[in-house]
């Protein structure tokens, strides 16, 4: 069974020596690492540093690292279909240029795999902002099992489920045998790119869902461009569960994931208030209502509809600030969150924390 670690990165030189040495310092290290470098090739001092970080890591750990420098900008979704187009390897396990992984992240999901019914790997995250060691989002959840739990989609109970489809909201991490991608269509949708893989394939294979946080997720350097919600976030996941498969114990299942789990989210519409316009805004509150007509009766639902639409940009910019770094940050302390697997103390002094608009990409 061979790995193939796929990162679509872009601009990554501040963060790519740490994202590296955390993958050098696995407990399996059997596997290969496929970087498809979106930076705009006039960019030539970015391009230089990501290859001199490249070459170091070779020769340090010796990582066997393949670098592609794309000819021109495509894009996150074009880079991401060139790599499950492009990969070779038995198993694509896909992570970001600015995620840190867990020292038995893949020793963990390649026991997975050692079973062959399983189809893809899902598992818990955190946020971080400033330090590595404080929490300031978690997804998914600690049921305190020593060994990934498998999880049927069709046949799990439904909160099992849920947990493992409300964590692909991040891609590092999922990982998907690529045996079962075969005839896979592949959509290129902003908010699902990485996601319909992972469905195409959690519907007819079980998923293992790791026992614990295996990322640490930059919340630092998260996506904050003002072109993303159009078509509507919302409209993307929806439309991704129906139109997965046509089969009625298919649909019945989705339409209970969805209500449970998609339709009644309303966290991103802060997001779409600080980074989108005013009509994406309106045009996702209506769709909240539109799929799920239960949500008029949801005093959350006018919370954050209410909220968004009424609170000044910067002043709800500096409400979610507050709220990360006091609220969250507090609540996640006493989380089960392993901070002792991740080799934290070796990538600190490769890691640069960019500003909140590094990227405009």
């Amino acid at each position: 069974m061979t790995i193939e670690i796929g990162m679509p990165v872009y601009r990554p030189s501040g963060r790519l020596e740490a994202v590296l040495t955390a993958l050098a310092l696995q407990t399996y290290k059997n596997f290969y690492i496929s970087i498809y470098n979106d930076t705009k090739p006039e960019e030539t001092g970015e391009l230089r540093k990501d290859a001199e970080i490249v070459q170091r890591m070779r020769e340090t750990y010796g990582l066997n690292i393949t670098l592609v420098q794309n000819p021109h900008n495509l894009g996150y979704m074009k880079n991401m279909h060139q790599i499950f187009d492009k990969a070779t390897g038995d198993i694509l396990f896909l992570l970001a240029d600015d995620d840190i992984v867990s020292r038995d992240c893949i020793q963990l999901m390649k026991e997975s795999f050692d079973d062959p019914e399983v189809g893809c790997v899902s598992r818990p995250y955190y946020w971080f902002l400033d330090d590595f060691r404080k929490a300031v989002r978690f997804e998914g959840s600690c049921a305190g099992d020593s060994k990934p739990r498998k999880v049927d989609f069709m046949r799990s109970p439904i909160e099992d489920v849920g947990k493992c489809m409300s964590a692909t909201g991040q891609l590092s991490g999922l990982a998907f045998r690529r045996s079962f991608l075969a005839g896979m269509p592949f959509v290129e949708d902003m908010f699902t790119v990485h996601i319909y893989p992972f469905l195409y394939i959690f519907k007819d294979h079980p998923c293992a869902y790791m026992p614990y946080p295996t990322i640490a997720v930059a919340g630092s350097t998260s996506q904050c461009q003002n072109d993303i919600y159009t078509p509507s976030p919302l409209e993307q996941w929806v439309s991704l569960y129906r139109n997965m498969d046509s089969s009625p114990a298919y649909q019945a299942r989705q339409k209970e994931v969805v209500d449970r789990f998609v339709t009644n989210d309303f966290v991103g519409l802060a997001q779409i208030k600080n980074y989108g316009t005013c009509k994406e805004l309106m045009r996702e509150i209506c769709n909240f209502v539109r799929f799920r007509k239960k949500n008029l009766l949801s005093p959350r639902f006018y919370f954050f509809a209410l909220g968004s639409v009424l609170c000044p940009r910067p002043l709800l910019k500096k409400l979610v600030a507050f709220y990360k770094n006091k609220v969250l940050a507090r609540t996640l302390r006493d989380a089960d969150i392993h901070y002792e697997h991740f080799p934290f103390d070796e990538v600190a002094p490769f890691w640069i924390f960019p500003q909140q608009n590094e990227r405009s990409h």
